[in-house]
């Protein structure tokens, strides 16, 4: 699982790139279904092959739109044929599917919090806090390196999907007392802010404020880096708290500082980095993230005169 995900940032074919994102796709399925013999954890398991596959499908299809008439899969031939594509619209539309359906992202997102929860806690970590960011990565490679200047409304759309499922995660585990489901439901929250950033900067390309646009795709950056560190220590502080308690239900916590000093602190720490605030990782990616939103106003305004 570790090595497909490291070949996925080395691939630099379509071939390469696909078989190795198949196989990281096999490995994590492999390890969500461990327990093969319990009918929730299999159900779950197989929705997320399945979501998975539908994704890869849909990359699959992207790519062959790139290829086109050309007889190459390598990333340059993309790189030097940018200018000559056709559909652009259509290669857009079939990677924001297929990198969403893997990011876990609205309304692709159904297989993310059922996954979490029957994984091993460890998993669930690398799942949550670098798998997720594969398809960050892979979706940058799409926008930027392979389809030249974004369109204003792959921005637009990018934005929109982005921000839905900020707040439809947000929203969710809120409701939620399962501690893996709420911190999968805060998985699917973070990406989506993850998304809203690159789709900021996808509109402020289209528009040649290049400067802006940076600042959208470093908070990009900066906010998945940090949140691979605070999701993957906030999941190791759940699977220990679930290991000496034995129940994932929050209501059912309560004094553990007395007994988990360490992973308490552990928790605190986590537990502010998620929320943002300030002097924490959490806080860089979202404040330059919003330094980004707060110039779309006028934007806007500049479009409509």
């Amino acid at each position: 699982f570790l090595l497909a995900m490291t070949l996925v940032t080395a691939a630099y074919n379509a071939f390469t790139f696909l078989l190795v994102w198949e196989i990281m796709a096999i490995a994590s399925f492999l390890l969500v279904n461990h327990e093969q013999y319990s009918r929730v954890t299999w159900q779950a398991a197989y929705q997320y092959i399945l979501m998975t596959n539908l994704g890869t499908a849909f990359i699959m299809g992207a790519f062959f739109l790139l290829i086109g008439d050309g007889s190459s899969l390598s990333y340059e031939f993309f790189i030097a044929n940018r200018d000559n594509l056709q559909d652009k619209d259509w290669i857009f539309a079939l990677a924001l599917l297929g990198f969403a359906a893997k990011a876990g992202l609205v309304p692709l997102h159904a297989w993310l919090p059922k996954a979490h929860p029957i994984a091993p806690t460890h998993v669930s970590a690398l799942m949550s806090g670098v798998m997720l960011k594969m398809a960050v990565y892979a979706f940058l490679r799409f926008v930027l390196y392979f389809m030249g200047t974004p369109d204003f409304a792959w921005g637009v759309a990018t934005l929109f999907i982005g921000l839905l499922s900020g707040v439809v995660g947000a929203l969710f585990l809120q409701m939620d007392t399962d501690i893996k489901k709420i911190l999968a439901y805060s998985s699917i929250e973070h990406l989506g802010i993850i998304f809203a950033a690159i789709g900021a900067g996808m509109i402020f390309s289209a528009s040649g404020n290049e400067y802006v646009a940076d600042i959208c795709y470093v908070a990009a950056l900066v906010h998945s880096l940090n949140h691979c560190f605070i999701k993957t220590t906030l999941f190791l502080v759940a699977g220990s708290v679930i290991h000496a308690i034995h129940t994932r239900n929050i209501e059912h916590m309560g004094g553990l500082i007395r007994l988990m000093p360490i992973t308490s602190a552990c928790a605190l720490i986590g537990s502010m980095s998620i929320c943002a605030l300030p002097f924490t990782a959490g806080f860089l990616g979202e404040w330059l993230l919003l330094l980004s939103l707060v110039k779309l106003p006028s934007l806007a305004v500049g479009y409509s005169s």
